[in-house]
């Protein structure tokens, strides 16, 4: 019963931090950020153009003018870079997860959508490492778009 409360405790706990990570906006530039992070984006440039494929898949028209503030964590087998920004159509922020299959760089953008409520995308990191996404909201849904590395390519 004792190790039950522990890794409930454990995983509350997680879930508190990475609540604050996601509601904190702090006005940052990507290039004070991505020196934190060469591995995940090697610079500024790399970034933007990133952020600037996840929001064409998502919305056409949509252009980013500015990456307000970047976070990363690394679960078991994969990173993931939170990124808040803004567009020609207002603020948003989104979930990057890089990781690896067959030997190859995949990219999986991630956001939140829906009208009942400002959808925001919710982290639980298990004790194991594993790291889970979902919406903050039931009536949000949760757009999942994968993109190879070969598209960042100039």
């Amino acid at each position: 019963m004792r190790k039950l409360k522990t890794k409930g405790m454990k995983q509350l706990f997680t879930v508190l931090v990475m609540t604050a990570l996601l509601s904190c906006s702090k006005n940052k530039d990507v290039h004070q950020m991505s020196n934190q992070r060469t591995d995940f984006f090697a610079n500024e440039s790399v970034a933007a153009k990133t952020v600037q494929t996840a929001l064409d898949k998502k919305k056409k028209g949509e252009k980013l003018e500015k990456i307000e503030s970047i976070s990363y964590i690394d679960g078991k087998d994969k990173s993931y870079a939170f990124i808040f920004y803004k567009t020609n159509m207002g603020g948003g922020n989104l979930v990057i997860e890089r990781g690896y299959v067959n030997n190859q760089l995949i990219l999986k953008s991630t956001t939140c959508e829906g009208e009942e409520c400002t959808c925001k995308v919710k982290t639980v990191i298990a004790s194991n490492g594993e790291v889970s996404l979902a919406c903050s909201c039931k009536s949000c849904s949760m757009v999942i778009d994968n993109f190879a590395d070969s598209e960042l390519q100039p």
